[in-house]
């Protein structure tokens, strides 16, 4: 995109947020007619903003229904200003948790990485973590228990030896029990994985199926309850250690997640029935625009960014 297009793109954006204020004066709204009619480009670019903010109505309804903007009575000198504040910042507050749904996870935990990063650790017995990008977790050390809360994301363990305290890694809906060992529990989908490096671990279910693994085998929790242990290539398993994402007929839905992860925007697909769509490949996690460009390739589509905020793929 050149400059020209981004500028454009990025004024269509200032209008759509400028024109959702109910006091916005008519000078102003002139201002807009103008700048729409100046260029049929212009016009083009505000139509796009308006797809995108499409798909926050339905959220934008859920919190309405709550109530929570008539729980107190505003006085009438204040109605007029609050409700153009309010507009603002509810647009800005719900981009930003669109753009990046992991924020608050990640600011309130122990140890956290950003999208696009990862982050290597050393905790206070010694283990070593890497979490990957986006990704977070708590920390409960105790005399009795090492416990670790990985709250999302996924992360691969190097655990010291310590016989009088376990070392146990909590996620959504497993609990896995180290036995000395070097292992990745995933927790970034729809379902759920570990893989073991070294040595072996338990895992387990709140319902009480359990398995144990060892180096190159790897359980899964899904709908269907746990699975495994199945035998794995530990190197390709658990390549995003080395900045590589290996996609083996992943669906769409899961590729477009691993591109939020790494730092891009979301992207909207206008077909959500291309998210069952199966994709294979090998990337690095670093150029997020390679894995977009081999999506749009593969499935004949185009797309159209929205600076700041989200790319549209079309047809």
């Amino acid at each position: 995109m050149n400059s020209s297009e981004q500028q454009r793109q990025e004024a269509a954006t200032h209008w759509y947020v400028r024109l959702q204020n109910p006091q916005l004066p008519a000078s102003e709204r002139i201002d807009f007619r103008r700048w729409l009619d100046s260029d049929p480009a212009n016009a083009e670019a505000f139509h796009a903003v308006e797809l995108l903010w499409k798909k926050l109505a339905a959220p934008a309804q859920r919190l309405a229904s709550t109530g929570w903007h008539r729980r107190k009575p505003t006085p009438q000198w204040l109605r007029g200003p609050m409700l153009s504040a309010a507009c603002i910042l509810g647009l800005a507050v719900a981009t930003l948790f669109w753009r990046d749904p992991g924020v608050m996870q990640r600011y309130t935990a122990d140890h956290a990485s950003a999208p696009g990063s990862q982050q290597q650790l050393t905790l206070a017995d010694g283990s070593q973590v890497l979490l990957d990008a986006d990704s977070a977790m708590d920390l409960h050390f105790s005399a009795g228990e090492r416990r670790v809360t990985l709250l999302r994301g996924r992360a691969w363990f190097d655990v010291q030896h310590d016989a009088g305290r376990p070392f146990v890694v909590e996620s959504r809906k497993l609990t896995t029990r180290v036995l000395g060992t070097a292992f990745a529990v995933d927790a970034s989908g729809a379902s759920e994985q570990v893989t073991v490096s070294r040595g072996r671990v338990e895992v387990r279910t709140a319902s009480g199926a359990h398995l144990q693994l060892t180096p190159d085998q790897q359980a899964s929790l899904d709908a269907d309850g746990l699975q495994g242990p199945r035998t794995v290539d530990g190197e390709r398993a658990l390549a995003w250690r080395r900045g590589l994402l290996i996609f083996d007929r992943a669906s769409l839905g899961e590729v477009l997640d691993s591109l939020q992860r790494m730092d891009h925007p979301p992207v909207v697909l206008l077909d959500r029935q291309l998210r069952e769509r199966r994709l294979s490949g090998t990337f690095p996690s670093n150029n997020p625009q390679a894995l977009l460009a081999a999506i749009s390739a593969e499935l004949g589509l185009k797309s159209t960014r929205l600076p700041g905020l989200a790319v549209v793929l079309h047809r």
